[in-house]
């Protein structure tokens, strides 16, 4: 029996990763942005050496881009689902000791693809998606999800 509570108490005094509660679209977001094709992609082009956005690839053709892996704003959830930080562009899973938010230790990065093609001579479609989104700290790699925040800038930013 003691032997019963000793482990009831070692085993509540580990750390548990607390998943993410709240559903995230993770689909791509897509916008129609009124310009011609090559406006949008100039945009993009000075958004990207503006913001320093590690471009991996850009295919004019195509109208795929691939951007490396970038850090953003992130955070975690609060036990209601609900992230304290209301800019993050990403969210991760957390460690049940480190609520309400200790975001200061981890480094929060995605990858990210956009498509840009043209729907006539003055209007394009613009489809961007984060991926491989996760938060890290020494050594300890978190899952995450983005909460559409970023790619809803970059598409608003693409419209002005």
């Amino acid at each position: 029996m003691k032997n019963i509570i000793l482990l009831s108490l070692v085993l509540t005094c580990y750390t548990r990763i607390v998943p993410i509660k709240s559903i995230y679209d993770q689909q791509p977001r897509i916008a129609v942005i009124n310009k011609p094709l090559q406006r949008v992609l100039d945009s993009f082009g000075l958004l990207a050496l503006n913001n320093g956005y590690p471009v991996k690839n850009a295919d004019a053709r195509t109208g795929l881009i691939s951007v490396d892996q970038t850090t953003f704003d992130g955070g975690f959830e609060r036990q209601d689902g609900h992230i304290p930080n209301s800019n993050a562009y990403i969210v991760t899973e957390r460690f049940s000791d480190q609520y309400p938010d200790r975001v200061e230790k981890y480094t929060f990065t995605g990858n990210w693809n956009m498509l840009i093609t043209p729907i006539d001579s003055n209007t394009a479609l613009v489809r961007i998606k984060i991926f491989d989104v996760m938060g890290y700290s020494n050594g300890i790699t978190l899952k995450g999800k983005s909460t559409g925040r970023f790619e809803k800038m970059i598409l608003e930013e693409l419209s002005k």
